[in-house]
């Protein structure tokens, strides 16, 4: 089969795989990430993963089907990187020598992909004040999913910090309105899931050919039983993971989202049912360089304000 080979120069060396793909425009994030795991994009002939970090003289393999469209390097809008720039460092919670921490805005990418105009990776440059690189992503939230972000400043506190987020030593927290009132005021949510497709729509599933997702939860509030505020502490990090346990194992789907809880997503009684309502709220970095971090976030507006709504209608 026909295909197209990249090499790579030392300008790109130590950059993930995925990431590197990402900045050329024919191919979406999503559709690299896919194509990895399917062995239709290879590095020196050999199957490998997203993560891995690219050598000088790599040789990187797409197949003929993929690589129709000429690669061209993506160039978000001077404008949208300005604007959103701006808006970013205004928005930083925390920063040191090791780590950048930010409040991500709703609706904002934190990677570039299909449709994706501007995204918080565009803007890592703009972000390095005294230092001579650009911070680097270490995780990521979802473009609907608002709140905590942390950015490493040097390649090497990246290596750090998703070495312990691989080691699952790093705690996160996460604070979601729901519909309805879980059954119980705490406890530990499980499923297989997986990326299926139902019609035209890609979205995770309950599946036993999926990866094992875990989350640990309590009950902050009620609000009778038509809603309720809910702490949800990830244990694994699939795609969508709290959005569908949420949906699926409480069957409290988080309100706003649609994909995963329908028309329960957005209950009469409240007046903004159209933003998810889910953010990151809370980290925990055990150790860098003998460095402990407990990093916290403000809830959203746009949750706030369906809190207050609900507690004047209830207390």
């Amino acid at each position: 089969m026909k295909q197209i080979t990249i090499e790579i120069s030392s300008k790109d060396k130590n950059k993930r795989l995925d990431k590197f793909l990402k900045e050329y425009q024919a191919i979406p994030f999503a559709l690299i990430q896919k194509l990895i795991r399917t062995k239709d994009i290879r590095v020196n002939g050999a199957r490998t993963s997203c993560s891995y970090l690219l050598q000088e003289q790599d040789i990187i393999s797409i197949k003929y089907v993929v690589s129709q469209m000429p690669l061209t390097k993506r160039k978000p809008n001077e404008n949208l990187k300005n604007s959103l720039s701006d808006v970013v460092k205004q928005r930083i919670l925390f920063m040191d020598s090791y780590i950048l921490a930010i409040d991500k805005p709703y609706d904002i990418a934190v990677q570039g992909g299909n449709k994706i105009k501007i995204s918080i990776d565009d803007i890592l440059p703009e972000l390095k004040f005294e230092y001579d690189e650009a911070p680097k992503l270490v995780h990521r939230l979802d473009r609907h999913t608002s709140g905590l972000l942390i950015l490493a400043r040097t390649k090497e506190i990246a290596q750090i910090i998703m070495k312990l987020f691989q080691e699952k030593q790093i705690q996160k927290k996460y604070i979601a309105l729901v519909t309805g009132k879980p059954k119980e005021d705490s406890g530990i949510l499980k499923m297989y899931i997986k990326k299926n497709t139902f019609g035209n729509v890609e979205k995770m599933s309950e599946d036993s050919d999926g990866k094992e997702s875990i989350t640990e939860y309590r009950v902050i509030q009620n609000f009778s039983d038509k809603a309720s505020l809910v702490e949800f502490s990830p244990i694994t990090g699939r795609m969508h993971q709290i959005r569908i346990h949420a949906s699926e194992c409480l069957n409290c789907p988080i309100i706003g989202d649609i994909k995963y809880g329908g028309k329960k997503s957005t209950p009469p009684i409240l007046s903004n049912c159209n933003k998810l309502h889910l953010a990151a709220i809370e980290i925990f970095i055990p150790n860098i360089h003998g460095k402990k971090y407990h990093i916290e976030c403000p809830v959203p507006e746009h949750i706030q304000e369906s809190i207050d709504e609900l507690t004047k209608l209830f207390h």
